[in-house]
């Protein structure tokens, strides 16, 4: 995972905000990439990102939150729905997909709702990690 999280901040990655589930493993993801991720990000954890959870929980926290870039870590498949609605309309709509460890990035230009977001990067952990490891190897 640190090699991934080394790619992301490669990337330019820089939220503010690092909002994680509290179950351990998220919790733990959350920490390494707090720990590489400069200006290191304020962490919140948010039992919206319990797996499990309606995707609309964790927008109507979203909505709450002050921040210019916000990152989340959470769960499969909770995450890949939450994404889903922000892009589209919901289960009738994208149904986006994510590995352990992938990273989709969203841009939202007002109010986090359904549908506003524009989908602007959806990386695999492999690449991520290639991206890392070039970046501290030369």
């Amino acid at each position: 995972m640190r090699a991934a999280a080394t790619g992301l901040a490669a990337l330019g990655v820089r939220p503010d905000i690092l909002m994680t589930s509290p179950l351990a493993r998220a919790s733990q993801t959350a920490a390494i990439l707090a720990g590489v991720i400069k200006p290191r990000p304020t962490v919140l954890e948010e039992a919206a990102l319990e797996p499990g959870r309606p995707p609309i929980e964790a927008l109507r926290v979203l909505v709450s939150i002050k921040g210019e870039e916000i990152m989340l870590v959470g769960h499969a498949p909770h995450l890949c729905l939450l994404a889903s609605l922000l892009i589209s309309s919901g289960a009738a709509g994208a149904q986006l997909q994510l590995k352990k460890g992938g990273v989709v990035r969203i841009d939202l230009d007002d109010t986090p709702r359904p549908s506003a977001g524009s989908l602007v990067l959806l990386l695999t952990p492999r690449v991520l990690r290639r991206i890392g490891s070039t970046t501290t190897s030369g």
